[in-house]
């Protein structure tokens, strides 16, 4: 019970947090100014190898892909830089999202809501994270797409669970968030602080306009 109460205390952060970026008329703006300063026109690849012909002919190879969206993004839909702006906005509002490495070279972006822990599994699945005892993330627990935020998922059949590294040891799934505490296994929408002030401030300024309009 205390697992599933964290789980959707998680989601409902993550849906208020996403309906004032949406909604809330400084908020918005706010976190697209954040992003633009951030990202501007894309975090570039900088090659350092003692060859600089490898050097050019990597940033070439580079910049051939992070271009051409079909190259790099599963939809075929952004480049590179477009997803390094929705991610980092994911990272803010949401606070974390997922992104899943593919054999052909591309990037599957994953949003978090889809992490979810079943009601009836008894492993240490922690918000849809599965890790051991040492807390090292051995999966990605991901519900299917079509599953509502705020549903809960009840058997773990309605789960597709990813091993977070492959036979290498190597990362196969990439988890993007911000934390703040050791034993943080997801990352927290950066609105959360400011969640009541921000209600508060919309509500005095719809006040102060309806007041203006009267006079």
């Amino acid at each position: 019970f205390q697992r599933q109460r964290h789980q959707f205390y998680q989601i409902f952060l993550l849906e208020l947090a996403r309906d004032m970026d949406r909604n809330d008329a400084v908020v918005g703006q706010t976190i697209e100014r954040a992003v633009i300063n951030a990202i501007q026109d894309g975090i570039p690849l900088d090659v350092q190898t003692p060859d600089e012909g490898l050097n050019r002919e990597l940033a070439q190879r580079w910049a051939g892909w992070a271009n051409e969206a079909d190259a790099c993004d599963a939809t075929g839909e952004m480049t590179f830089a477009d997803m390094e702006g929705l991610i980092y906005r994911h990272v803010l509002v949401d606070g974390d999202i997922l992104a899943l490495p593919l054999r052909d070279g591309r990037l599957q972006l994953i949003e978090g809501h889809r992490l979810k822990t079943p009601t009836n599994t008894t492993r240490n699945v922690v918000l849809g994270v599965l890790m051991d005892e040492r807390r090292r993330r051995l999966e990605y627990w991901l519900a299917k797409d079509e599953i509502s935020p705020l549903a809960a998922v009840t058997r773990v059949a309605d789960i597709t669970a990813y091993p977070a590294r492959d036979s290498q040891g190597e990362r196969q799934v990439l988890h993007i968030y911000n934390p703040r505490r050791v034993s943080q296994t997801r990352g927290v929408t950066a609105l959360a602080p400011i969640f009541d002030m921000l209600a508060l401030f919309e509500d005095i300024n719809f006040a102060k306009l309806v007041q203006q309009q009267v006079v």
